[in-house]
């Protein structure tokens, strides 16, 4: 009986070891996790030990891209969390099921789970876990606030965030952390850069919760963007890259993004190209990922709605609950589809109108005060004439859709050297001259596609070829960039158009 009684107490004592273990392994190690867990599920008695495992397991399984089981074990979580009653306990859960939500843009749901876990915390006793508890929930607040552009009101949940988690009386750098690069996020929203830049170095020069480092960096690097800093901004995001606790599909996606930018700022071309393609795979793959974490949290809490109503209304209840359910996600696809098509057409009558203005526009480009950089001699007034018309004459011609055309050899063809070529184009385009030559190729095949309906039946690739891009993705990519809108919509839009004008 005293072996039995021993060998329990072992158990226990290894069951809570391993459970605190899944703690430091947290967002570090899934497939560890995941295996430990599986341990902890299978001998333990305890539901509240059980919660926190198939909590933890399933920010495992998010890591693994597996959001099925992952919000399937979150959700088992929820269930034995409000099976033990325990304010504490389903507080947490309650808070990390708003996260995922937030997490994959269904605020609705977030909110709603948000202001449950409010309602929980009100009942735990004063301490160190509340002030927690309340420190975190303000901060997801404030993140919704911040993705609806509500700066204001964000920067006051960051603020009171902070509040709690100075009132805590250990383990608390861990969370002010989070509140400093936060309030530094929305400064930067807010348009206040140096105080924005005050609070991520705060959230920088603290040790603990380095996983945090890699958002204040990264909007660190949208100040220096702002600023025109563009190497430095590079070298920001090229060390969140290069950091190995990188886990974030979101936050690497706008990386790549924001590098492509700032690449193309440079007149990097081919960095550009290489930068907007990774965002544009790693960004749909992410789309599809939050589609079906919806799918699936919104399944499950079907389910367990289902299993609380009654047998004797549970098949009409469940058919109401059913048509209302595929009644909103209608409704919310027609608006969306709506939404999209309305947006479509404006960016589709934004480029024909801006083609439209600019073949009325034939005024002579007024000179400005002399260009001089570094090391060269100033353009006389009169060669920069002399370039800006021959360059009024190549734009009004095709010669651009060569698509071995270069700086040297237009200005060969402009009789000028590429030096006064490429400061003219600089200071009178606002653009360098690959940026240039793109804008005036991507203009040529948007007016040949929207006057001449031939060119709707021709492939994407031969209309690329034919404006003068040599690859169907740099063309699909530059497109994108210069109008707004991807190729293939910019065609719908222009086959309805032709429609209307062939009814009429």
């Amino acid at each position: 009986m005293l072996q039995a009684s021993c060998l329990f107490s072992q158990e226990i004592n290894k069951l809570e070891h391993l459970e605190n273990r899944l703690q430091e392994l947290r967002n570090t190690n899934p497939d560890e996790t995941i295996k430990i867990g599986e341990y902890i599920l299978k001998h333990s008695s305890s539901d509240t030990q059980k919660s926190n495992t198939l909590t933890l397991m399933s920010f495992a399984y998010f890591a693994k891209k597996d959001t099925q089981k992952s919000t399937e074990l979150l959700f088992k979580a929820k269930e034995l969390a409000e099976a033990t009653k325990d304010a504490e306990l389903i507080t947490k859960v309650y808070g990390t099921i708003a996260q995922m939500y937030l997490k994959i843009g269904f605020k609705d749901k977030a909110v709603e789970y948000l202001h449950q876990t409010i309602k929980h915390i009100q009942n735990l006793p004063e301490g160190n876990e509340k002030h927690m508890l309340k420190g975190l929930s303000y901060i997801e607040l404030g993140k919704i606030n911040l993705e609806e552009k509500k700066y204001n009101k964000a920067n006051v949940y960051f603020k009171n965030s902070l509040a709690e988690f100075n009132m805590m009386k250990a383990n608390s750098l861990y969370f002010i952390k989070r509140s400093y690069y936060n309030l530094g996020d929305s400064f930067y929203g807010w348009t206040r850069p140096d105080s924005a830049q005050f609070y991520l170095k705060k959230a920088l020069a603290i040790q603990e919760n380095p996983i945090v480092n890699q958002y204040a960096l990264f909007t660190l690097s949208k100040i220096y963007t702002d600023k025109k800093e563009y190497q430095k901004a590079i070298d920001t995001l090229g060390a969140i890259l290069k950091h190995n606790g990188l886990k974030d599909d979101g936050l690497k996606s706008e990386i790549y993004l924001s590098l492509s930018k700032n690449y193309n700022a440079l007149g990097n071309t081919e960095k550009y190209n290489m930068f907007n393609e990774k965002y544009l795979e790693l960004h749909n793959e992410i789309l599809d990922n939050n589609l079906s974490t919806i799918k699936n949290a919104v399944n499950i809490e079907e389910k367990n709605l289902t299993t609380k109503i009654t047998s004797a209304d549970k098949q009409n209840n469940r058919l109401l609950f059913i048509i209302f359910f595929i009644c909103c996600i209608a409704a919310a696809i027609l608006v969306y589809v709506r939404q999209k098509k309305k947006i479509q057409k404006k960016q589709y009558e934004a480029v024909i109108a801006l083609l439209e203005k600019k073949a009325k526009n034939t005024d002579p480009i007024e000179l400005t005060e002399p260009l001089k950089e570094a090391g060269s001699q100033p353009i006389s007034p009169k060669i920069e004439q002399a370039i800006l018309e021959k360059l009024t004459k190549f734009e009004q011609s095709d010669k651009f859709t060569n698509p071995k055309l270069n700086i040297s050899t237009l200005s060969i063809q402009l009789k000028t050297n590429t030096t006064y070529l490429s400061q003219t184009i600089n200071k009178y385009k606002e653009k360098n001259f690959s940026a240039y030559i793109n804008e005036l190729r991507i203009n040529y095949i948007c007016k040949q596609i929207h006057n001449n309906p031939e060119y709707l039946n021709y492939k994407i690739s031969y209309l690329g070829e034919l404006a003068g891009f040599t690859s169907h993705s740099t063309f699909t990519t530059i497109f994108k960039n210069v109008t707004g809108m991807a190729p293939s919509t910019f065609l719908k839009e222009a086959e309805k158009r032709n429609k209307q004008k062939t009814n009429y």
